[in-house]
């Protein structure tokens, strides 16, 4: 009700993607007269971060990288049973644990026996999250509600492999540049991981670089541009 009162008086509607556009126009009422415009979020890197530092809870080896509010939406208890096929493989999850959600996340993985191998750093610096950035073999995101989806342009910056759901906004974030898990049962996203994987490693030079030139479409100085 709150929102529609804004809709009402506004002159103008900007959306952070076409799927939240497309969400508002289905469940509220938008004149089709109303101007309306879809304009990206930009990266939010800050420049000029040392990132050397290796942070405290930075495993040894390989590992992928996730970042978000520990919450229902994010769908993160699903890598907990595909954590589980691999020997040698760990995750680092960074976000704020304050949800109940979190505390079920982490009983799973206690039980799931990855204690050491699936770690939940809480919320991170700058410089801690450019280090994960930096240095992990892929980001994944198996989000399943994203109005944009703002550490997948992250990821995307730094030219790292993308491992997303196939839900909401995410494909139109990462385009045809990502691979997408279709569902969440964890053969099927071992499947999706491993040959994303052994492709990315195939055409690594030429990936790298199409990721970087599309993280330029996401930047706040376009935004701003656009807004104006």
């Amino acid at each position: 009700q709150e929102l529609q009162k804004k809709i009402n008086r506004a002159d103008v509607l900007t959306y952070i993607s076409k799927f939240t556009k497309d969400q508002v126009e289905k469940y509220l009422d938008v004149p089709k007269t109303k101007p309306s415009h879809v304009i990206h979020c930009g990266i939010s890197l800050k420049e000029g971060v040392n990132s050397e530092e290796k942070p405290a809870k930075a495993p040894e080896g390989d590992f992928l990288f996730s970042i978000g509010t520990v919450v229902p939406k994010k769908n993160f208890h699903v890598l907990v049973e595909f954590l589980k096929l691999f020997k040698d493989l760990k995750i680092v999850l960074a976000g704020t644990l304050f949800h109940s959600y979190a505390d079920d996340l982490k009983r799973k993985i206690v039980e799931a026996g990855l204690k050491d191998r699936f770690i939940l750093c809480g919320e991170v610096s700058e410089e801690e999250k450019y280090w994960y950035f930096k240095n992990c073999n892929a980001f994944v995101f198996p989000s399943l509600l994203e109005g944009f989806g703002l550490p997948v342009t992250e990821a995307m910056n730094f030219g790292k492999p993308l491992f997303l759901s196939n839900k909401t906004s995410l494909p139109e974030v990462g385009g045809n540049l990502a691979y997408y898990f279709e569902d969440f049962g964890p053969q099927s996203m071992k499947e999706v991981y491993e040959k994303g994987m052994k492709h990315f490693k195939e055409n690594e030079p030429h990936l790298v670089s199409k990721l970087k030139e599309r993280s330029l479409l996401f930047s706040w100085e376009n935004a701003a541009k656009e807004y104006l």
